[in-house]
């Protein structure tokens, strides 16, 4: 299928003259309105461009922030806009859509030691009866250069506009959310649909659709099931991962947190107000037979997690060091706790006969500042200090005898030895089978939400 280019995409939305706006854009130029003018006939869409690049003078537009580059700016500056473009065209309200579009940039800096990234994003009608809905998006960008960062945010704006007044459906408006733009050069790690028109948009869908067609990592929500961005959600925080399928969670997934937990409050003087529970789910372990990705298996998967209370993170990491390397990359978070238990430990070591990682890399990786691994014991272990029995060879053992000596590597025990001995999978056969001893060996919480729903036991 071929792409329609960006400055197709500005002459369409501007010979149409079906919507009209202003563009405010901080940060990394004036690419999108720019993308406009160029195209020709911008009278048509454009009422007025701006760029309030200095602080006071964006402060006395958009009201004192504590960060400029925000969600909570980006609606300032949206909100703004868009009553003052009302206001001033009351008398020709009923003649175009409205819309303003925004966007607060950090560009790459002359030393290139930060990351660029930004908001940006359009409230807008759909119809001259209807109330304004709200699209948001962050992204990250990785050229090296501030005129292709530049040129980046101008395509991506296009895109979002047109696909906001031309496509049918939010799923088709995410597609086509980096036409003409490489993948490797961003990535959108947030996505966010507001409004009347998207009061049946689940947006964790959205989420995991970024991560399906390869335009984010990652995908983050809390228990009560809102999306995140990761980047400020876990800015400094302690965070405490626990990969697998949870399908469905067990009281073992319970007890790893829960002892994980433990031990770095009162081992490591956490602050538990300070520490994420994230349970991760990778995209590999959401496919089936088919290759693609179960939404609904994998939302249903996630809204028993929050039941427990945990944020949900969602991955297209097959390994671990991948997963360790984007956070300490791009998150900053003031530490990071893998948890897992001793099958999964001795399969780190086992990664480096299949992956593209070295066992090294990998450990250097995880273990890196101050990230850890916790170990949880397995069936015929209250604890997992009996090194003999990891299925490891000699050298790799004197490797972790030296992280453990140096806090790199903790046992934990379990707060009941009966747990060891259940295993997710026979569970989720038990439930397909419509056996009643399932329902022992899951929290209470979730035995509640699956007796609910028959998505497990179909």
């Amino acid at each position: 299928m071929i792409t329609t280019t960006t400055t197709e995409k500005a002459l369409k939305l501007n010979l149409e003259s079906k919507c009209y706006g202003t563009f405010a854009e901080i940060g990394a130029g004036q690419e999108v309105a720019n993308a406009f003018f160029k195209a020709g006939g911008a009278s048509g869409t454009i009422a007025k461009t701006l760029s309030a690049y200095d602080m006071k003078i964006s402060d006395s537009y958009y009201g004192v922030t504590k960060r400029y580059v925000s969600k909570e700016r980006l609606l300032n500056m949206l909100d703004f806009e868009y009553d003052r473009l009302v206001y001033n065209l009351s008398d020709t309200s009923n003649e175009k859509l409205f819309f303003s579009l925004a966007s607060t940039i950090e560009t790459i800096n002359f030393s290139k030691t930060n990351q660029g990234q930004g908001w940006m994003g359009v409230k807008f009608q759909t119809d001259h009866s209807k109330e304004p809905n709200y699209c948001i998006i962050h992204f990250l960008m990785n050229d090296q250069d501030v005129s292709l960062q530049q040129e980046l945010t101008g395509i991506l704006g296009v895109n979002l506009l047109y696909g906001l007044y031309h496509f049918a459906d939010e799923m088709t408006i995410v597609k086509h959310l980096c036409d003409n733009l490489q993948l490797d050069r961003l990535e959108v790690n947030y996505i966010e649909f507001l409004g009347k028109d998207f009061s049946h948009v689940d947006n964790r869908k959205m989420a995991l659709e970024l991560v399906n067609l390869g335009l984010s990592k990652m995908a983050l929500f809390n228990s009560e099931k809102k999306i995140l961005q990761p980047v400020n959600a876990l800015y400094k925080s302690d965070v405490i991962i626990q990969r697998g399928r949870f399908r469905p969670p067990t009281k073992v997934n319970q007890d790893l947190f829960n002892q994980g937990v433990k031990h770095l409050i009162e081992e490591k003087n956490i602050s538990p107000t300070n520490l994420h529970q994230i349970a991760e789910i990778t995209l590999h372990n959401l496919k089936g037979s088919d290759d693609k990705a179960s939404i609904n298996d994998f939302l249903f998967r996630a809204d028993l997690l929050c039941e427990l209370g945990y944020n949900v993170l969602i991955t297209d990491f097959t390994y671990h060091q991948e997963l360790t390397d984007y956070i300490n990359k791009c998150l900053k978070v003031n530490s990071l706790s893998l948890v897992m238990g001793k099958p999964s430990f001795e399969d780190i070591f086992n990664e480096g006969l299949s992956s593209k990682y070295d066992l090294l890399s990998t450990i250097s990786s995880m273990t890196k500042g101050k990230n850890q691994l916790l170990i949880y014991p397995t069936q015929g272990q209250t604890s997992t200090n009996d090194f003999d029995k990891l299925s490891v060879d000699q050298d790799e053992l004197k490797l972790i005898q030296y992280l453990i000596s140096k806090a790199k590597i903790s046992y934990l025990n379990t707060s009941d030895e009966d747990l060891l001995k259940i295993d997710a999978g026979k569970v989720y056969e038990m439930i397909k089978n419509t056996d009643e001893c399932w329902e022992s060996f899951v929290p209470n919480e979730i035995k509640v939400k699956i007796k609910e729903s028959s998505h497990l036991l179909s």
